[in-house]
């Protein structure tokens, strides 16, 4: 049962980023106004990235009237889900993986050799010890730059925006866009940071900070005794949480790849895990 859902979860995952891809590429094709990382207009409601909303405001010096309704609902979706976007719906984590697991067909054992080389390439780094309060500080430093220079540069840089940009032109035109060059930031970065990439991207932060008060569908041990503290589900998760030790919403994107890969089954998902550690 265990292991039937964990393949489920992981054929979700894989479904899920198929059609979020092709979805984008299909709307560009259709002519409709939809870019599921910059904004997805709904009539008069305009859903803008959290993050974008925030610089492009910030850029201005003052607040966007239209983008505040939009801002507010996808708030409000944070709260109640946490991170899930960027474990399940990010189009630059779902491109990576896609990447991934093509470059792993193609080339056997070429994924394996990759992150050899890149733990070879971070041992230099190490000592550096970026963690989630240098990213938080990079974030802040993004949102100031925005104000101080008057231009959201993050929201051209940003991976989200060039994949799903990418994509629409390579639909439309069938040729890639040069921005694409910008891709090679988050893997520069991903060998300072000691979790990767993924724990320093400023909208995965931006979605973190929202989630705080998040304790909705929260992986948690079912029970202590068949819990052999292996670590592979730290070793699974992308910010190198352990969920046997307790987790937060702010990391947390909800990808249940701690689940998949307890060789026990030790993990379910909880409606409210913190509220019954109160109670208990």
């Amino acid at each position: 049962m265990t292991g039937k859902s964990h393949l489920s979860y992981a054929r979700l995952r894989l479904s899920i980023g198929v059609l979020m891809l092709a979805g984008i590429a299909a709307a560009a094709r259709l002519g409709w106004p939809f870019s599921p990382c910059v904004f997805l207009r709904l009539g008069d409601l305009v859903l803008a990235c959290p993050l974008g909303a925030l610089e492009v405001s910030l850029a201005g010096h003052t607040l966007i009237a239209g983008l505040l309704p939009g801002f507010l609902l996808s708030a409000a979706l944070i709260f109640l889900l946490g991170r899930l976007w960027c474990g399940w719906l990010c189009p630059a984590s779902l491109a990576g993986s896609a990447l991934a697991r093509a470059g792993g067909f193609l080339i056997p054992g070429a994924a394996g050799a990759m992150r050899q080389r890149r733990r070879k390439l971070a041992a230099f780094t190490a000592p550096l010890a970026l963690g989630r309060t240098h990213a938080l500080g990079f974030l802040c430093g993004l949102l100031l730059g925005a104000y101080i220079f008057r231009y959201p540069l993050w929201s051209i840089l940003c991976p989200l925006g060039v994949v799903s940009r990418s994509i629409i032109e390579a639909a439309l035109f069938f040729r890639p866009r040069w921005e694409a060059v910008f891709l090679l930031l988050p893997c520069l970065m991903a060998l300072f940071w000691k979790n990767g990439w993924k724990c320093a991207c400023p909208v995965g932060l931006t979605h973190g900070m929202l989630a705080l008060p998040n304790r909705t569908f929260t992986p948690a041990l079912k029970t202590k005794q068949n819990c052999t503290r292996c670590g592979l589900c730290a070793k699974a998760c992308a910010a190198g949480l352990e969920p046997h030790k307790g987790i937060t919403t702010l990391d947390c994107s909800k990808c249940l790849r701690c689940l998949e890969h307890c060789p026990k089954g030790c993990l379910k998902l909880e409606l409210m895990p913190f509220r019954k550690k109160k109670e208990s």
